[in-house]
């Protein structure tokens, strides 16, 4: 029944199935699909952020937090208003909280963010990081 979904083999198609998997729980299959439709498309950032939140149901943090990055990094410029940028940054604090209990990684993050972001010149994404962290633990 799902092969008939990709009659015609393409990166697209791929991605459909791998999305039909993921909503039936079928995170396995899921996975396996996304990684043909990403070997064909390696920088579709809808396809690595399909794979990102299915290692996410399957709590395997690493391999989310890695594919978040790639997106962050695929994203061109460093505008903050850019919506990807900003989704894989909310993504990769909320997965580095989740990661350890009680967010001590997200916290060890935090003191690096916060030096990088202290250096002359700045670097801005450890600042919007910084924003992202301090919202997530209510330090406004």
């Amino acid at each position: 029944m799902w092969a008939s979904i990709i009659h015609h083999r393409s990166a697209k198609n791929y991605a459909r199935l791998a999305k039909i998997f993921s909503e039936h729980d079928k995170t396995n299959e899921a996975l396996a699909m996304y990684e043909k439709a990403i070997s064909e498309k390696p920088r579709n950032l809808t396809y690595l952020k399909g794979r990102a939140l299915v290692y996410e149901r399957q709590n395997r943090w690493t391999e989310a937090i890695s594919d978040w990055y790639r997106v962050l990094h695929s994203v061109p410029g460093k505008d903050s208003e850019n919506r990807e940028r900003h989704e894989a940054i909310k993504r990769i604090v909320g997965l580095l909280y989740r990661s350890r209990r009680g967010g001590f990684s997200l916290r060890h993050r935090m003191r690096r963010w916060r030096d990088a972001f202290l250096k002359r010149p700045p670097d801005i994404n450890a600042g919007f990081f910084l924003v992202e962290a301090n919202i997530h633990f209510r330090f406004y």
